[in-house]
């Protein structure tokens, strides 16, 4: 039996979890039973025998995992808070997401500096991250038109501005060409040189989608390898559509040319966006390869509505804008991205919190995670659980440069998660009732050592902080190997994912 690794510091626990199963991501240790922490840091893992050295009786709060999963907590890495504020809505939280990372599709905070020192300051429900996006940037530069290229003045500006975020503590670029027609190769290599110049990535929605998705990934790329930096591809499964095929070779062609790209994917059929956003310009249907009747409204007054021309028109139009959902992604676009040793799980999720406190929006908000270790593992047996599970902790943790986050281990961060695997299950649906409801099977989730969520339940902590990258780690250099190799797979499982 190997004894309990030890980190410096305290020789006693203020939290100790025990009999649990314990996949800690961790190479040196890849299970255990128990896990003890200090405040935010984890203190020693080990059996529930070797626990016993840091319990200090009246001061060490211990739980009993039941024989549970115990894993490092979940990293959303495509999430949207953006227009949220500091404090994310809880909807992340329970479903055992510890760190969301905001400010995709070149959307994030005007000053993400700020945002992430106010994250500090007031603490959130977990901890955050923020790419930088320079849809609020460009504006500061001079340019308002999304349909506009930038002068070579603005391109400075821009180039500040990026570099200023990434300073502060941006995890990388996070590029949306699709939502900002006039960004040119011009402006996404000024930006790819900013991200290389911090020593972190580019993130994008790209620019075309299913027939052109190809063509699209193969932009981001190129773009990569003039700047010098990694790439990746925002979720592929509903970009590549039904052309995933074609989709992911492209990927796999830059990968075994010694080329960085990775990509993230959500589990779900139905992708959702803003129905004013230039998604929607011109033959957007033939594009996306979805009509009105696909396209269901989820906020406004046409909330529960179905497209037609007629409404489609008059949203567009609208004083507002309106959020929708597009039921268009094949099931086997899902899984093929999905089972690719290289990509990770992002939610994607927007939630939007209304004025009388009720959270709407696209259900992969609070379903995506235990979507993906109930119905993708246990029922479609997608890939084993020590392999979902590595998708969205070590291997988002590495991507993203945040070296305390992702693995149970002496010293990395507290952020902890219990749950059934014969149990957890997502409900959330695309109604509104339904959108945000708590997965099942979930029994605690920890905070920077800190009691978050208990049976699905938010308790109201706020010991979230923000997620700062450390582009200079050595876990940068080298991507790792996930617990048990997954086959590249095209076949199509079937046509229909899980209910939802």
């Amino acid at each position: 039996m190997k004894p309990p690794v030890r980190g410096a510091g305290p020789g006693w626990a203020t939290l100790v979890v025990r009999n649990g199963r314990v996949l800690t991501m961790d190479p040196a240790r890849s299970q255990a039973t128990a896990v003890a922490a200090h405040g935010a840091r984890v203190l020693a893992v080990g059996t529930d025998e070797d626990m016993q050295d840091f319990v200090r009786p009246g001061v060490t709060q211990v739980y009993d995992a039941g024989g549970r999963t115990v894993a490092p907590g979940f990293i959303d890495i495509h999430a949207h808070l953006e227009w949220g504020g500091s404090t994310g809505p809880e909807v992340f939280v329970r479903q055992g997401v510890t760190t969301v990372v905001t400010g995709n599709c070149g959307m994030s905070a005007a000053d993400v500096g700020g945002y992430l020192e106010e994250v500090d300051a007031v603490g959130a429900q977990c901890n955050i991250a923020s790419y930088v996006g320079p849809e609020e940037l460009r504006a500061q530069a001079g340019q308002s038109d999304l349909y506009a290229p930038l002068t070579p003045a603005q391109l400075g500006r821009l180039e500040e501005l990026a570099g200023r975020a990434l300073a502060a503590g941006a995890v990388g670029v996070s590029l949306g060409p699709e939502y900002v027609p006039g960004a040119d190769w011009d402006e996404l290599l000024v930006l790819a040189r900013a991200a290389a110049g911090h020593g972190t990535l580019v993130s994008s929605h790209v620019r075309h989608a299913v027939a052109r998705a190809p063509e699209a990934v193969e932009e981001l790329i190129a773009i990569g390898r003039a700047a010098g930096c990694p790439v990746q591809v925002s979720h592929v499964g509903s970009i590549g559509g039904s052309n995933i095929a074609a989709t992911l070779a492209v990927i796999d062609r830059a990968r075994d040319a010694g080329l960085d790209v990775t990509a993230d994917c959500y589990p779900y059929d139905a992708w959702s966006t803003m129905l004013q956003s230039a998604v929607f310009d011109g033959d957007w249907r033939a594009r996306h390869e979805v009509d009105y009747a696909d396209v269901e409204v989820i906020s406004g007054p046409h909330l529960g509505e179905r497209l037609n021309e007629d409404s489609f028109r008059e949203l567009r139009a609208a004083p507002e804008d309106t959020t929708v959902v597009g039921h268009g992604i094949p099931w086997r676009a899902v899984t093929a991205a999905l089972r690719r040793p290289y990509c990770m799980v992002g939610s994607d999720g927007v939630p939007d919190v209304g004025a009388d406190g009720v959270t709407r929006g696209h259900p992969r908000m609070a379903g995506t995670f235990p979507r993906v270790l109930g119905p993708l593992v246990r029922d479609e047996r997608l890939f084993d659980l020590e392999e979902a599970l590595f998708k969205m902790t070590a291997l988002p943790a590495w991507r993203l440069g945040l070296v305390g986050k992702g693995v149970l281990a002496a010293g990395r961060d507290a952020d902890m998660v219990v749950f059934d695997p014969a149990t957890i299950a997502d409900t959330a649906g695309y109604e509104a009732e339904r959108c945000a409801s708590p997965p099942l099977g979930l029994a605690l989730v920890f905070v920077r050592g800190v009691l978050t969520v208990r049976d699905g339940m938010y308790l109201g902590a706020l010991a979230g902080r923000a997620a700062r990258p450390c582009p200079g780690a050595p876990s940068r250099d080298l991507e790792p190997d996930p617990p048990a190799h997954v086959v590249p797979d095209m076949s199509t499982d079937g046509e229909n994912g899980p209910a939802t």
